[in-house]
């Protein structure tokens, strides 16, 4: 059954079924359930770019409602991986003052697979990466150039068997290309996005 969590700045939407509850609810206990009638007001505010809050919809047909609340934004699609070296060390790279998976942009016409692995190479300076599974998907919304743009982030757990010096790509602003072994991975998920921090702790459950 899919839910949706959207990201903006601190705040964030939770998109669920009505009838699931497959998640511990103490962990909503922070969130302001709202009306799907209320969507449009919703959205306003986060065009208003003060948006922090945590709020909860729930609705019987929740892809009608998140597929809504998207035609709103402009959506572009990115992909990336959460690779793991044979010593189980996590690919993370630097930019923008967080660590980072490394993900970008899907082309036009391209697979989103092969873009994602196609990023991962281009970031990081790997040479080969193969696909272990497809992971949830992130979303989260930014302006970028005075238009509001929603991101669904597309994620794939890889494996590597590479060895070599990483290469951070400068022209993206990477400023460091590292392998994190595991015990290390909280300290720096700290460091990271909220949507990553989210994606993390699935993955590890």
């Amino acid at each position: 059954m899919q839910n949706y969590k959207v990201f903006i700045n601190n705040g964030l939407i939770f998109f669920r079924h009505r009838h699931d509850h497959s998640m511990d609810e103490s962990s909503l206990s922070d969130f302001q359930t709202i009306s799907t009638q209320d969507i449009l007001q919703i959205v306003n505010r986060i065009k208003e770019d003060s948006f922090e809050d945590r709020l909860l919809i729930e609705a019987e047909d929740i892809e009608k409602v998140f597929k809504e609340f998207s035609e709103y934004f402009m959506v572009i699609q990115a992909a990336g991986g959460i690779v793991q070296n044979q010593r189980s060390d996590f690919l993370m790279i630097h930019r923008f003052e967080k660590w980072d998976f490394p993900k970008g942009h899907v082309e036009k016409g391209e697979e989103v697979y092969r873009g994602a692995i196609r990023e991962v190479i281009e970031e990081t300076g790997l040479k080969s990466v193969a696909i272990i599974k497809k992971l949830p998907s992130t979303y989260h919304i930014y302006t970028f150039e005075n238009t509001r743009v929603l991101k669904k982030t597309h994620w794939y757990l890889m494996s590597t068997k590479y060895d070599g010096p990483l290469i951070p790509q400068a022209e993206e602003a990477i400023l460091a290309a590292l392998w994190v072994p595991n015990y290390a991975m909280d300290s720096y998920m700290m460091q990271s996005y909220p949507a990553l921090q989210d994606l993390y702790q699935l993955m590890i459950k």
